[in-house]
């Protein structure tokens, strides 16, 4: 009987030593898990990250763009406050120019020919 129990003994110990080295594997396996799982996690968030950083950027654009279109609408509307048929006029503007040409060299004697040292030489 005693030859029994050292028998019996020995494939407990035998089964506990297999335990332990399962146990083991699992535990090695596991903290591999683990460290994948905090790797993908931070890959996770640095991706919402971007993702929010785009969103923001967009939202940016955006009210930028808005702005540029209000802007736009009210320059338009101005531009119809001011000419009213919606054409533009410049003959006023182009006499009103003349006007201050002639002003200007009212006092220079002109001789049909502006003079200037830029000018191409003439003949006569």
């Amino acid at each position: 009987m005693c030859d029994c129990l050292v028998g019996e003994r020995d494939d407990h110990e035998t089964e506990i030593r297999s335990v332990i080295f399962m146990n083991t594997k699992l535990k090695g396996a596991l903290a591999e898990l683990d460290i994948k799982r905090n790797d993908l996690l931070d890959r996770s968030q640095r991706l919402v990250n971007e993702t929010v950083d785009c969103r923001n950027q967009c939202e940016r654009s955006l009210l930028q763009v808005q702005a540029l279109q209000e802007q736009l609408q009210n320059n338009f509307k101005l531009s119809h406050d001011v000419l009213p048929s919606g054409s533009l006029d410049c003959t006023a503007y182009t006499q009103e120019t003349k006007q201050m040409t002639g002003a200007v060299h009212a006092g220079t004697p002109r001789s049909g020919r502006v003079a200037s040292q830029h000018a191409a030489p003439t003949a006569g």
